[in-house]
Parts: structure tokens; sequence; C-alpha cells
């Protein structure tokens, strides 16, 4: 059987080098461009060997080795990090984070390489992590767990707040964030809150927000309560006022805001659960944004096939599915040559006045059914009826080398 090997890397021209390099050998990759749909593959179906590149950021490709060596199911299978040239940093990122080798792409030696890597899967001799920062490892570990709730905003939100909540040991956190150009805000706070202190709370967070982005209209905005796993009344004694409160950015991956996280708390914070609280905002910031693009073309694709379902082949609607981004990509208009096909009844108006009105609707019926399918197997798409005749595209909204044929 083939081993799976799991590759982190952007570059279609890289991945087309490992393809080239390793189509003679037993094994089957599978590339991922980020960080998070890298672990979503890696935790939902367990490779052999697994390949970083070493310039990954966000998160950083050290910060995925030693998370990847702190999980029990994933601490037996090899992880290399690789660079297409030379890399100066290799000997520290060996040392630092525990993967089990440093490859060069471009070196004639990848294949065995790769090979050795393969032949170590599952054994107990390998690399073991250098202990960093214990706590960020488990904030680390914890937000990309989440990975497997890339189609729920609301269940990363969840989590995001019971790791921000249980490591920065706050008693309230609410979460602003903006999807398809529309402000959404979830928060949590502890029982022993009032509803005057709630909304006081949230007050506050929402006049923050709307500096960050004044063009967005937040009176309509209501907030959801989200539940955490953590005992938020033990992080607030009700002895010291709620004096300390902050506010993070969330930036996606090309460092646009796509929301904002608040926390609040009795005293002053710490200069370590200021770091903390930081850290599980930048690194769950891509999570939430690949949540939302999801999100964003689930719903598309609802409307897609709630539109085109009836008169357009399944194969054409995965394929515009696939092809486009967001609903805008459908919205905007296209010049193209295209053909068409009318098809009408010879006769039909002598066949209608010589039989019932019952008579013709059946006939009817029979006929668009069968042409329909005839019409979709060839990869047309109904555009209407008109009385008996049928006007059909091909080329539209998939188009074909030779559409006429």
């Amino acid at each position: 059987m083939a081993k799976k090997i799991l590759i982190l890397e952007p570059s279609s021209t890289i991945q087309k080098l490992f393809t080239d390099k390793l189509k003679k050998s037993d094994v089957e990759l599978t590339f991922e461009t980020n960080g998070v749909k890298f672990l979503w593959s890696l935790f939902s179906n367990v490779p052999d060997v697994i390949l970083i590149n070493a310039k990954t950021n966000n998160p950083k490709s050290i910060e995925l080795v030693r998370l990847i060596k702190t999980m029990d199911k994933l601490k037996t299978i090899p992880v290399a990090l690789f660079a297409t040239s030379d890399y100066a940093f290799e000997n520290f990122f060996m040392k630092n984070c525990g993967a089990d080798s440093f490859i060069h792409v471009t070196q004639t030696t990848l294949v065995s390489d790769i090979n050795l890597l393969v032949s170590l899967s599952g054994s107990s001799a390998l690399s073991i992590p250098v202990q960093s920062d214990i706590m960020k490892d488990a904030i680390m570990s914890k937000l990309f767990s989440l990975a497997k709730n890339l189609d729920s905003v609301e269940k990363i939100v969840e989590g995001f707040v019971d790791v921000v909540t249980e490591f920065c040991e706050v008693p309230a956190a609410a979460v602003y964030l903006i999807e398809n150009g529309t402000p959404t805000e979830y928060y949590v706070t502890g029982s022993n809150f009032t509803e005057t202190e709630t909304k006081e709370f949230l007050t506050v967070c929402t006049d923050d927000f709307e500096k960050m982005h004044p063009d967005l209209n937040l009176s309509k905005i209501v907030p959801q309560k989200v539940h955490t796993k953590n005992r938020l009344d033990s992080y607030r004694t009700g002895t010291v006022p709620l004096s300390s409160y902050q506010c993070i950015g969330l930036t996606s991956e090309l460092k646009e805001n796509i929301g904002m996280l608040s926390i609040v708390k009795e005293g002053n914070f710490t200069a370590r659960q200021l770091d903390l609280v930081k850290y599980c905002a930048n690194q769950c910031s891509l999570i939430l944004e690949n949540a939302i693009l999801m999100k964003k073309k689930n719903q598309f694709e609802k409307r897609v096939r709630k539109a085109f379902s009836r008169f357009v082949p399944e194969q054409i609607i995965d394929q515009l599915v696939d092809e486009a981004d967001t609903s805008d990509t459908v919205a905007s208009g296209e010049k193209r040559v295209i053909a068409i096909l009318f098809s009408d009844i010879r006769s039909f108006t002598s066949i209608s006045e010589l039989n019932k009105p019952e008579t013709i609707v059946a006939f009817l019926n029979r006929y668009f059914t069968i042409m329909v399918n005839i019409i979709k197997k060839h990869g047309g798409t109904i555009d209407k009826f008109i009385g008996d005749a049928i006007m059909a595209l091909f080329g539209a909204p998939v188009s074909y080398e030779d559409n006429a044929r």
C-alpha cells in the first residue's frame, strides 16, 4: 500500500517538483497551501510522513512541528522541514522544534531522504521537541484542534473563547467578526455578572470596534451569547473592581482586520497574561478567517444549487462551485461565444386542436422530461420553456472547447 505523505507547500511549482521527483516512488502525495487546511487534513486523514516548508508563517513551521510532536496520535509520524535553497537556520530549526530531518528539495538526495523518512514511520526513535513555552504549546494544541470545525464559525468562536478565558483567566470575553461585510458579535460572561455589568462591557467593546470600523453600522448588531466549558465565576472574586480591559484586533493572512477580541478582568493584567492573549488572538485569526471563507462558500454553493439544480447538470454545478470563490463571480457579467439550441414540436398546434387539454399536458411533461435529461447529459443548460419550445445553452455558465459540438 502506498505511503501517504502530507506536504505543506503553497507554491504550485514546488508541488509539481515533488510530484515529478516522487512519481516512481510508492507514495501518495497530498498538498495543502496553508496551516489551517494542513492541520485539518492532518487530523482527518493521518499520514505516514509530514513535510513542512521551513518558511511557513501563521502559524510558523516551528510551531507546527512542536504541536505535532506533542500529540500522542501524531508523535510517531516522521516530520521534516524543507527548503528550496540553502537555509542558514536549518540546525536551529532542527534543535528547537524536534523535526526529524531537514530536506533540500532541489538536491539529488530528495527521493532517498524521503524514503528514509518513510522507513521511520511509527518508529519510537524519532525526535522529541525541545520544550519552549509549555503554555503556548498547549494553546496551540487546543486552537488548532478547532480546525475540524471549519464549517462552523460559531464553534470556532466558542473554542477560541474557551482558550482565551482559560489561559488568560478572564471572566468575560467578546469576539467581533466581519462576515461578508456584516459585523457579528459573540460574547461570554460569568454567571456572577449582572445584566448591567454585561451590558456595560459590551457597550465598551462595541465602541472600540466602531473606532476600528467607522464605516460599519453597528446599531442593529445583536450580541450572541456562546457557551464555554470553563467556570468563569472562578476568575472573579467580586472583591476587586473590573478595572482592566483589553481589545486586540484580529487580522487575516493579508494583514486585513477581520474582527476584534475584547476581555476584562479584576485588578491588572500581568505582562504574561497580555502576552498569552495576544498569542491566542494571532494564532486563531487564521482559523477564523478560513471558517468565514468556508461559510461564505457554503452559502454560495447552496444558492447556486438551488438556482441551477433543476435545469443544469450536476457536474456543471460542481464546476461552478469549485471555480468560483464568491457569489461575485456569478453576479458579474462576461462576454462569451456560446451555442444556443431551439427545439419545438412539429405541428404542435394541430396536435393541440385534436386532443384534450389533459392529454396535451401529460404529453408535454413526458416530452420535456426526456429532452431536459438529454440536454443535461450533453452539458447543456435549460434557459427557458416557450410553450412547446425549449431554449438551451451550451457554453454557459460553464464553457467548453467546442460549445457547438
